[in-house]
This record gives structure tokens, sequence and C-alpha cells, in this order.
């Protein structure tokens, strides 16, 4: 594997699915995993890989260097970035860390059956760990055009240069997917667009899974009428999405529920979403250690989501809990959900609180969207029939791939791990 995402601490969702994604094929496989990081922690994380991989390869982040170049190297990032369209991180990953030279440096005369990429970023070092047999794979995560179009737009790019460049950042990101043998896309919504717009690669969608085992439906509400909403405060859209539901759609609930309260729950609340707790019947947790008794104690999850890329870990989560989930159509496109049976759908706000007022007055629907919704989380999102699964379809692949074998893998050179 070859990632820029670890698999620790494991509390972002990218970290827990590469975590996931270990666990699965390290059953099958004896991994070598391939990143970088400052060299004063390189030996610690190299410690902490150990638990999940048989051979972990930190290389020496080349960011880690004196302030003057360190700040040159931000300025190459950025100049880079307005230039090409994309991001900033394309750069750091892909020409700076994870480039064809030191992925090759890293691995030696190593020679694999797979080679799972995380993240587009660094596709070019393709090139430099194929060889006759080796089939390599990209795990996508998301459509990062999509999600790159949403961050311009919340950013206040103009117009026309966000379009600019979200077009350039789309070119890019669709081309490097021809570089391998499979695409793993996060959602169906995701994969039939996947299939729509490459020729040679295959497709194997690969949800965000869960492990049934470990999450129990534990769904055991309070009397008084609680609604919760969780979701980690870096991202501006979770930091929206609280705020529309405290602004818009609680006041529509309060209305028929004026007993009814909202919890927020997420590390690192920002000020204005702190400030919601001056109406007494929003509580605002921060962080919590353990999600499941605060979510269980819930009636319904709030899911307000706007943009139709990724894949909602927070709704799986919630319903393997027994949480019935009310969510905007973006949340939940591609999931394969069915409105009124597992979930609830409401496309406005006043849709939406009165979705949320249905389960919070009817006691035997919730209870049926509970079942149907862990019965559902059981069927399609448990770890075998996502990590799982995706294990199997890599052992049948191994050996098989190596399209662009040979002259790619011998031009892309060595030049040093450093």
């Amino acid at each position: 594997m070859v990632s820029s995402v670890k698999p620790i601490p494991g509390t972002a969702g990218q970290q827990v699915r590469v975590r996931d994604m270990l666990r699965a094929v390290r059953d099958y496989f004896e991994v070598t995993f391939v990143t970088f990081s400052r060299r004063g922690e390189a030996s610690s994380v190299r410690q902490a890989l150990e638990a999940f991989v048989h051979t972990p390869v930190v290389l020496p982040s080349r960011l880690d260097r004196p302030w003057p170049l360190r700040l040159a190297l931000k300025g190459i990032a950025q100049a880079y970035a307005g230039l090409t369209g994309l991001k900033r991180s394309n750069f750091t990953i892909g020409r700076l860390e994870l480039t064809p030279a030191r992925v090759r440096c890293a691995c030696g005369d190593k020679r694999f059956d797979v080679a799972l990429f995380e993240y587009w970023h660094a596709s070019r070092a393709v090139a430099a760990i194929r060889h006759d047999g080796c089939y390599c794979a990209l795990d996508m995560h998301d459509l990062l055009w999509q999600s790159y179009d949403s961050q311009l737009r919340r950013r206040g790019v103009p117009e026309r240069v966000r379009v600019w460049r979200v077009q350039r950042y789309r070119a890019r990101e669709e081309k490097a997917w021809e570089l391998f043998d499979g695409l793993i896309p996060i959602s169906e919504g995701e994969g039939e667009y996947v299939r729509g717009r490459v020729v040679h690669p295959e497709v194997f969608v690969t949800p965000m899974g869960i492990d049934t085992k470990r999450v129990v439906h534990a769904w055991e509400p309070m009397p008084t009428p609680r609604l919760a909403f969780f979701g980690g405060f870096a991202s501006a859209i979770n930091r929206a999405c609280a705020l529309r539901c405290a602004r818009y759609i609680m006041p529509r609930v309060w209305d028929r529920m004026p007993a009814a309260e909202l919890w927020i729950v997420g590390a690192d609340p920002p000020r204005e979403v702190r400030e919601l707790e001056t109406d007494r019947r929003i509580r605002v947790t921060g962080f919590v250690s353990e999600l499941a008794p605060v979510l269980t104690e819930a009636r319904v999850l709030l899911c307000p989501w706007n943009g139709t890329y990724g894949f909602r870990t927070r709704i799986v989560e919630a319903m393997a809990l027994g949480l019935p989930v009310v969510a905007s159509p973006d949340a939940v496109h591609g999931m394969g959900l069915q409105d009124g049976r597992c979930i609830m759908v409401g496309r406005t706000d006043g849709e939406l609180a009165d979705q949320a007022i249905k389960l919070l007055a009817d006691a035997q629907l919730a209870v049926s969207m509970s079942r149907n919704a862990r019965a559902h989380v059981e069927r399609c999102w448990s770890f075998e029939a996502t990590y799982g699964a995706l294990a199997r379809f890599l052992v049948d692949r191994a050996g098989r791939g190596g399209r662009r074998a040979g002259a790619d893998a011998r031009t892309a050179g060595v030049s040093g791990c450093d």
C-alpha cells in the first residue's frame, strides 16, 4: 500500500478506511506500507504501523527542512496549484513525498502481486512499482474534483476561476484513473460515474464498512424528544450543517414540540457553534470518547449534508446502532437507501423537520425504522460485505495486472529515497 494517510490515530474517516483496508488485506497478503512523516516522528510512526502491516516503510518528509527552504517549497506548491488548477497537496504528495523515484527506492527489489494506492495524488508512482503481473488498484475515497468544487464555492472563489480550476482538476484526476488496473469507488453512485469515464480499469465499489460484531444495536432513546447531529468540525460542511440544524430545522420542530432538544456532537466546535448553547434546548458536547452512549439516547439523527461526493460514514454508524436517521438527498446519494424504510429523506428544511417530527411522534414507526436500519447495515455494510469482499477481489486479481509493465517501470528512475 502506498498512502499519505496512515491508519493512526484512527480519529478521521480517511484514517479509519485505511486501517480497515489493512485489517482486511492482511489476512491474505504480506503487506508493505509506504508512507512519509517528519524525521523526528518516523520511529514512532513505524512502530505504530507494525500493528497493522508486516513491513512499514516511513520515508523522511522533504518538507522537514530549515524554515527558509520549507517556506520556499510551500511557495512552489502554491504556485504549482495556481498554474495547474490542482491543490497544493497534489504537489506535496505527488511531486515531493511519494514520487516514482522515492517509491521505487523504498520498495527496493521486492516484487508485488498487488499495489494499492490511497488517493490519486501519487499515481505517477504506479510506473515505478509496477512489474509483470502486479495488479495496481486505486482506492479513490471520493470524487475529489467534486469535493474540490465544494471547497472553492465555500471560499467564495470567483465563478470563472472556480470553473477553470475544477475543470483542470477533474481532467487530471480522470486521466490518472487510466494508470490503474482497478478503481475502488466509495459508493454505487460514484461507481456509475467512474464506469462511464474509464476504458481499461475494472471498477469494484467498496463503501465504508463497519464491524457489526463490535457495534451492536443499542438504541435506547430518552423520554425527552432529543435529536442529534454529529461530525468533525474541522470540516466546513459539518459546521454549516450544524448551524442549519439549529437555525432552520429545529425552529420548525419546536413549533410542534417545544420540549425537543438538539445535541451537537463533535470535536473542536467553533465559537459560532458553541454559542448555540445560549438556547437551553441546545447542547454542544465537544469531543466525546464514546459516541454510542450519546447517540443511542437520541431519537433521531439529523444529516442535512450538501454535496453528492463521498460517503457519509456517520449514517452507517448511526444505523448500525439503530438510531433513526433523517437526511438530505445529497447525504445518501449513491448509498442505495430506500426512503421510508430504513431512513427518512427531506429535501428542504421544512421537509427535514416534518420527517423528524413523524419519528418523534410515532414510536412504532421509529422502532421499525431502527430495526430496518440495522438489518440494512448487516446486509450491505458489514466488514465482510465491504472490506472483506475487496480483499477477496484483490486476491483473485493478484498477479493478473501490469498492463503497462516493463518500459514504464524501467524509466521511472531511482535517485535515492531522500
